[in-house]
């Protein structure tokens, strides 16, 4: 399922064209921060790069990285159902994870959230099963779980409130002998250690470029949310609309029954995760309805409490799960068939014709200046490393200058200013200094431009062409 259309051509993020031209850039020999501009941890494009090199560069090599690490969320669910509420459990939460459409959409999507996710929740599920053991086998578990968390941490840092829950999960022993202070002190000692050496062995690689990654990861986004805090009541309502439904309702059931049953389990997964996520999702700023998928981990493993062994409603527990499964295949059905009509859009015609564009009046192998990157590697085009990323964000917290773009452009391997998405439009004067080194060539309407380098003698030039859609 995750496979299927999993290469179609079109933009389902902006930011997947900021990432489709950072592996791009990263085939090329540059380096994350130190050449490539890049706002989040490295962990994700580190990983992801290998398997962009080895199915071939393109889209559905770069997409297929999500869906190697969504498979490991699977992992997450299956040891946190089996966890909590044995194997009837850890197929009910699998099922979920499985059925669920912001999960399969994230899997599918070049983005670094569904990566994150995936981790933390083997993080948890690996807490979670560490506390039934006792002796070196929980040490290392727990250190696994460690290392698991910071690995996710790596990859976004959207997903820190899992840190909560894994910390209390190693606290809160079952086993007798896991009781016992020593055994406490070396399982918080493993997991300590496996967050601090996974850590360290993702940070290192880039401690020569760290004033630079600091100040993209950390000072661009406290940047924005200085300049636009959050919005409370939007973010409320967006929350609020994602959990009315059958998913979260299933997972106050599960937690129902386990506050029924005196299960502090329900403490570290609805206290410590469901809450504290939620609270930094209404907290974050800008908020996006993909970032909601960090509340499918929580969710899905309190919905498998209710069909927990001995539960009093087990079979209502039970039911429950089918009907949200069945409504998620619904809903994944769903999603692919509007996933499909999108490559017929208005906006993907349109930047298909930026691409033929492209491909038509530069030159082969040279690079772009464009404020849509996935235009550009759909094209077989490059941009300069460090305007991979030219996001509102980084325009708005003053990272992304008019002078900064001019440099590119005045790079001898750049060969023409692709204005597509109204972002690089956002720098004020940025057109009339352009015009200096540069000439329009297509106007493809609503400020959405193809300019190229004058006196080039690649194509046909001398005019000014407008697209079908601007002539209408």
């Amino acid at each position: 399922m995750l496979l299927h259309q999993l290469g179609l051509a079109h933009a389902r993020d902006y930011d997947e064209g900021v990432y489709w031209e950072s592996l791009r850039a990263m085939h090329a020999g540059h380096v994350l921060y130190r050449d490539i501009y890049s706002s989040q941890p490295p962990l994700f494009l580190a990983a992801a790069h290998p398997m962009f090199e080895a199915f071939g560069g393109g889209l559905f090599a770069a997409r297929f990285s999500c869906v190697a690490f969504s498979l490991a969320g699977l992992l997450g669910a299956y040891l946190t159902g089996r966890a909590l509420a044995g194997p009837w459990g850890a197929a009910a939460a699998m099922l979920l994870a499985a059925t669920s459409v912001a999960y399969v959409q994230m899997s599918q999507t070049l983005q670094a959230e569904a990566s994150a996710v995936a981790l933390s929740w083997c993080a948890v599920g690996m807490v979670l099963a560490a506390r039934s053991l006792s002796g070196a086998g929980r040490t290392m578990v727990a250190a696994l779980a460690g290392a698991a968390i910071a690995a996710a941490l790596l990859c976004k840092l959207l997903v820190i409130a899992t840190i909560a829950p894994v910390l209390l999960g190693v606290a809160m022993p079952v086993a007798a002998a896991s009781r016992r202070p020593r055994a406490l002190a070396f399982a918080v000692l493993g997991c300590s250690l496996g967050f601090g050496v996974a850590l360290a062995l993702g940070v290192l690689p880039y401690i020569e470029d760290g004033s630079a990654a600091w100040r993209q990861v950390v000072l661009l986004h406290a940047g924005v949310a200085n300049g636009a805090p959050a919005s409370f009541g939007a973010n409320a309502a967006l929350l609020a609309r994602n959990l009315v439904g059958p998913l979260p309702f299933a997972a106050l059931f599960g937690a129902t029954i386990a506050v029924q049953n005196g299960d502090r389990r329900v403490v570290v997964l609805l206290g410590a995760w469901c809450l504290l996520t939620l609270v930094e999702l209404a907290l974050l700023a800008p908020l996006f309805p993909h970032h909601l998928v960090a509340l499918v981990p929580p969710l899905v493993s309190l919905a498998a409490l209710g069909v927990a062994p001995g539960a009093q409603y087990g079979r209502i527990g039970a039911g429950l799960v089918g009907i949200c499964a069945v409504l998620g295949v619904v809903g994944c059905v769903t999603y692919f068939v509007r996933d499909a009509r999108l490559e017929s859009a208005p906006e993907t015609l349109a930047m298909r014709a930026a691409v033929l564009g492209v491909d038509r009046l530069t030159v082969a192998g040279s690079r772009i200046v464009t404020d849509d990157q996935f235009a550009a590697a759909l094209a077989d085009r490059d941009t300069p490393p460090w305007l991979v990323d030219t996001s509102f964000a980084r325009i708005h917290s003053g990272q992304l200058t008019r002078t900064e773009v001019l440099a590119g452009a005045g790079e001898p391997t750049v060969d023409g200013i692709l204005l597509f998405s109204n972002r690089l439009a956002a720098l004020m004067g940025l057109r009339a200094s352009l015009a200096e080194r540069y000439a329009l060539r297509i106007d493809f309407g609503g400020g959405r431009e193809l300019w190229t380098r004058r006196g080039a003698s690649r194509g046909p030039r001398s005019r000014v062409f407008r697209s079908s859609a601007s002539r209408r």
